[in-house]
């Protein structure tokens, strides 16, 4: 079965590794994309044998391809498949499409639909309520032994991006393996806060903070100069910040430490949403 990170690296280079020129959709293999969830700038497409969700915004989909990418790095694999392209519309997009209206190319993020998946409040629906987020959770654990492994993988993934957004609707999981997926990144790095409202970060915190053997050896296994590769695209105080994440991240072995000095994110409850549009690129 051809998985759509490498169906997107064969058809097109990532706008994150330099591309140029744009690609339309019939060179790129786009075919038949339709509306989903009623959002403007967001559709689910056909790529290959596989569907994806294609939305646009450049610093958004730039985001969420270097997330993907630090996944594949750290072997994860708990963010479905991601790439950025530089995609040429063709005049004939519908308004809800992400290139409605767009008279040049856009970059956009493509990523893999996770099939039978549905989100973790459509989920746990049905599970005893309470507010009581290790057993919310433990209920995810029941369900495959490793969600476990995987929730404390998308903690560290998420201190290290910074994610502010991380709320049971970008929680997935697949409905036929029961494995929980980390999707919707692209509100990460560019926020200058400690994130509240984090729903697996909390969760981590509230399980002790301390981050699993497994976890903690994948974190110091990776290398710097790897890492600084991924988060190239982004502004430069964007990725120092990331690296003294991670770099805490793994001297500590703990959430809790990640973000010493910081102030907690303050407003919506999930951000701080100060972008540090202040720093150059």
């Amino acid at each position: 079965m051809v998985r759509v990170r490498s169906y997107l690296r064969r058809r097109g280079r990532r706008t994150m590794g330099g591309q140029e020129s744009p690609i339309t959709r019939k060179e790129f293999g786009i075919e038949k994309a339709r509306q989903i969830e009623s959002r403007t700038g967001m559709a689910l497409v056909s790529v290959g044998r596989k569907k994806a969700i294609i939305k646009s915004d450049y610093g958004r989909a730039l985001r969420e391809s270097v997330v993907d990418t630090i996944d594949d790095l750290l072997d994860w694999n708990v963010v479905p498949p991601t790439t950025a392209i530089l995609l040429s519309p063709t005049g004939k997009e519908p308004s809800w499409h992400p290139l409605w209206n767009k008279n040049k190319p856009q970059t956009v993020s493509i990523q893999e639909w996770i099939e039978n998946a549905v989100p973790f409040y459509t989920w746990s629906k049905d599970k005893p309520q309470t507010v009581n987020r290790l057993i919310i959770f433990g209920h995810l654990i029941k369900e495959n032994s490793k969600n476990e492994l995987r929730l404390w993988r998308i903690a560290a993934l998420d201190a290290i991006i910074n994610n502010i957004d991380r709320h049971d609707g970008n929680i997935v999981i697949n409905k036929k393996t029961g494995l929980v997926w980390a999707i919707d990144n692209g509100l990460s790095f560019e926020y200058d806060c400690r994130p509240s409202g984090n729903r697996i970060i909390e969760w981590a915190s509230d399980s002790g903070g301390i981050l699993p053997s497994p976890v903690l050896h994948d974190l110091r296994a990776l290398d710097e100069g790897d890492l600084r590769a991924a988060l190239s695209p982004l502004p430069f105080q964007e990725i120092e910040d990331a690296i003294k994440r991670w770099k805490n991240l793994k001297k500590a072995g703990s959430i809790q430490d990640v973000w010493p000095g910081l102030p907690v994110a303050r407003s919506r409850n999930i951000g701080c949403w100060e972008p540090l549009n202040r720093h150059p690129t």
